[in-house]
């Protein structure tokens, strides 16, 4: 086995089939998680909400930067919309809208991230916030985004939301659209 020439600080090649370790690199090495986040604030918003249920974009979602579906301050759309913002155009303003609709603040909603990143065994993963925007004590390492995807991937809806290449979602009255296309 020749291992390949990899440039990334760390990385980790895990095989889905026989949940085996194939390639390591620094995978406990604490890096930036940037939108990978979004994984996480979508699991924490799915187990505790309905996808039907309808939220009220707030005046401080809109005002995020820099990637945005273009949310309107007091536009309805549901959960399942928004989410589909999250994952599929990585939308921050999707992100902050959701975490505002759970918990009131962003602030207490990175709380709920936080422990659910202890619940699966995340030992080098901290959040500061609901999107992933740079921040020196925003935090993952290889190892423990690998153990957030597998948790992802369980979840049917992300399962399914992460593979769509373009998708119009509309707010709930049908007379706003938003043009999401993937980022990956």
């Amino acid at each position: 086995f020749v291992a390949p020439i990899i440039s990334a600080e760390s990385a980790l090649a895990y095989d889905l089939e026989s949940g085996t370790l194939m390639f390591q690199k620094n995978i406990d090495e604490r890096r930036k998680i940037a939108s990978i986040s979004k994984l996480m604030t979508a699991m924490v918003i799915i187990d505790s909400h309905a996808l039907g249920e309808k939220v009220k974009v707030p005046k401080a979602a809109t005002q995020v930067e820099p990637v945005k579906i273009w949310l309107l301050t007091g536009e309805e759309l549901t959960i399942e919309n928004l989410l589909y913002g999250l994952l599929i155009h990585s939308g921050n303003d999707a992100a902050l809208a959701l975490a505002i609709n759970d918990s009131q603040t962003e602030n207490a909603f990175v709380t709920k991230m936080n422990a659910k990143a202890r619940e699966l065994g995340l030992t080098n993963t901290h959040f500061t916030n609901a999107s992933g925007l740079d921040d020196a004590k925003s935090f993952s390492s290889a190892r423990d985004v690998m153990k957030m995807g597998l948790k992802a991937l369980q979840y049917d809806f992300i399962r399914k939301a992460v593979r769509i290449p373009k998708l119009d979602i509309f707010s709930t009255d049908g007379k706003i659209k938003h043009a999401l296309e993937t980022t990956n």
